[in-house]
């Protein structure tokens, strides 16, 4: 059981450092129109418009991939959910820091 566990996180985490590609560059590109602090900006950016550009070019572009991990055990919609709820927590550490 946790061996399986440890490999669909594995799994996880590897869609997720593929939507980095964009998210962050991104991120970085918007956020001096959304905040001019870096850190608030960076994490706004990066929970919001990152998040959306990012799945949204892995859905045009990379769809077959999602047979892929469902066929591992991972549906379509717990990758979506994983890099959303990390993001979310990366953008708030980076709102939070800068407070």
């Amino acid at each position: 059981m946790p061996s399986q566990f440890f490999r669909r996180l594995r799994l996880l985490t590897v869609f997720y450092k593929s939507t980095l590609e964009i998210s962050v560059p991104v991120s970085f590109i918007m956020w001096p129109f959304v905040w001019p602090n870096i850190l608030l900006g960076f994490g706004l950016g990066l929970m919001s418009i990152g998040t959306v550009f990012s799945l949204l070019y892995r859905d045009l572009t990379h769809k077959n991939e999602y047979y892929f991990y469902y066929n591992l055990g991972i549906p379509r919609f717990r990758l979506i959910a994983f890099c959303i709820g990390v993001n979310f927590l990366i953008g708030i550490t980076m709102i939070c820091l800068f407070k």
